[in-house]
């Protein structure tokens, strides 16, 4: 097997492995650039409408935060919940949640204090209408990620993956049906 076909295969292999880490379907995952990337495509899938907002913690990544502070000039309001003491309460979460909640962003494992965000816990308490976008980039390698928790699930491979600069989109289809972003390949 030569060139672009080498090429996809080590493409499934290295998706078979991703599904063995987050207990999702090798077929929900795209290699990408990097979670930015991901995050980008994820928020470009929503349809937004004036009146729409997002929920994202104040110490989470700034790609996150800024991708979703750039829906203010579509009327979509940016809800950026403050951590206690740099600490991301899940109350606090989904008290900034209402019904025009459209998604809402989070680091798995925040790469500042270390703490780890009960996914479990939040994809239960959360409406089912709200898209959780997780970035797995400080746990995936590290520590259990489950997918099935969340809507799309994003990392960076370069961290605790150990290999090169890549990143992970992963959109779990059996929970989210509807995805359709503006930008492919």
């Amino acid at each position: 097997m030569a060139g672009y076909a080498n090429h996809w295969a080590m493409g499934s292999v290295v998706k078979q492995q991703l599904a063995s880490l987050t207990n999702l379907n090798a077929e929900d995952f795209a290699l990408i650039g990097n979670a930015s990337k991901g995050i980008a495509r994820v928020v470009s899938s929503v349809d937004w409408r004036v009146g729409d907002n997002t929920v994202v913690a104040d110490v989470d990544y700034a790609s996150g935060r800024f991708s979703l502070a750039r829906l203010t000039s579509m009327g979509v309001e940016n809800r950026v919940v403050p951590a206690d003491d740099n600490f991301i309460k899940i109350e606090d979460l989904l008290a900034a949640c209402d019904a025009q909640t459209r998604l809402l962003y989070i680091i798995h494992v925040n790469a500042h204090t270390g703490q780890r965000i009960d996914l479990k816990r939040l994809s239960e308490s959360i409406d089912p209408n709200v898209v959780l976008l997780v970035d797995a980039s400080h746990s995936l390698g590290v520590m259990p990620v489950d997918g099935n928790y969340c809507d799309f699930l994003v990392a960076s491979t370069y961290k605790f993956l150990l290999v090169t600069h890549t990143g992970v989109l992963a959109w779990n289809q059996r929970r989210n049906m509807g995805f359709n972003p503006l930008s492919v390949g």
